[in-house]
């Protein structure tokens, strides 16, 4: 009976160290969001001051003026975004955050309203891009 609790033992040990062995590679696989794949991203950081940081992000990615209002709009929802000049036709916007706000926090958010805008357009028929088109003419 004893050389049976021997064995066992020893198998709750090995399977302990396979655990702790395979832990760390998990984890690193889930940091680098399943097995290394890099992020892309539409936003990047151009500076800092004392009260700010600065970001540029590609409208490009943006197809057309309905996408891109509503893009706006987003963003003056955001009380944590400021936007100094919304000129859409651009290929880039400016804008600037809160120097307190995290850079990852920020350009995730920012990556999730260009992916918003793009999945509403869409999702929106022509006739109602038409009606609400009429709403976003002040972006012209």
């Amino acid at each position: 009976m004893k050389r049976f609790n021997v064995f066992k033992s020893s198998i709750q040990i090995c399977l302990i160290c396979m655990a702790i062995a395979l832990f760390p590679i998990y984890g690193f696989s889930q940091q680098n969001n399943g097995g290394g794949k890099p992020i892309a991203t539409n936003v990047s950081l151009l500076s800092n001051d004392g009260a700010y940081s600065y970001y540029r992000i590609d409208l490009q990615s943006i197809p057309g003026f309905f996408e891109r209002s509503y893009f706006l709009d987003l963003l003056f929802a955001d009380s944590k975004v400021l936007i100094d000049k919304t000129d859409i036709s651009a290929n880039y916007l400016d804008v600037r955050v809160s120097r307190d706000e995290e850079k990852t926090v920020v350009v995730s958010l920012l990556d999730a309203y260009l992916v918003q805008s793009k999945e509403m357009g869409e999702k929106t028929s022509e006739a109602d891009k038409k009606e609400l088109v009429k709403k976003y003419n002040k972006y012209k």
